[in-house]
């Protein structure tokens, strides 16, 4: 029969070599254990510029951006004060974004509004004027986009828009677009570009709300 003593040392032998195990499977875990990346931050003011100072604040650009999703393009120009009718400017009003995609030429989307509504480029999409956000907004479908312009279809995680530019004019606007959206431009308002190096890729995460 084995003395008392000799038995609880290896009783504790043996607890410490598990412990020593334990120890090691978890380093060798955590040694393999590949880090949880994050998630890459929106993007957001792709253009963006200090306030003018234009008397009329609607025309008055401070940022603008571009976003996709799966089936949809949206703009966003924002400006310092966005009235939804504008005295100042009765006969009309025109806000652009215009951009390249895939180093292709400069594609224009325009919102006028106006005495006889609010009308978009190519007849397609829907604009919004936010006068709580400041926003000026206009969502196009990609095919109608694609077909309108005569360009490839924008793809999700491919596409890459560069270039970027906002701007706002006085115009007359149109009474039919079937005459187009404008019949002059009036004035300048205001105009704004994007940093040479910016840029965003179809379907990356943004500040906009796509189709909003």
């Amino acid at each position: 029969m084995q003395p008392r003593a000799s038995i609880l040392r290896r009783v504790a032998c043996l607890a410490a070599v598990c412990a020593l195990t334990a120890v090691g499977a978890d380093a060798a875990s955590a040694a393999t254990k590949k880090p949880v990346k994050k998630p890459a931050p929106p993007v957001c003011n792709l253009v963006k510029k200090a306030p003018s100072g234009l008397s009329d604040q609607s025309m008055d650009i401070t940022s603008a951006d571009v976003a996709t999703n799966a089936t949809t393009l949206t703009t966003v120009i924002r400006v310092v004060k966005l009235t939804t009718t504008d005295t100042s400017s009765p006969e009309g009003r025109q806000w652009e974004f215009d951009f390249k995609v895939d180093g292709s030429s400069l594609d224009v989307l325009a919102v006028t509004n106006g005495p006889f509504g609010t009308t978009t480029t190519y007849n397609y999409g829907t604009a919004t004027l936010d006068p709580t956000k400041n926003e000026i907004r206009y969502s196009i479908s990609l095919a109608d986009f694609a077909k309108a312009t005569g360009t490839s279809l924008i793809k999700n995680g491919k596409s890459v828009f560069t270039s970027f530019a906002a701007s706002s004019s006085t115009v007359m606007q149109s009474p039919s677009t079937a005459l187009g959206h404008t019949l002059a431009t009036l004035g300048q308002g205001d105009t704004a570009q994007s940093a040479p190096t910016a840029k965003y890729t179809a379907g990356q995460p943004s500040c906009v709300k796509v189709g909003s």
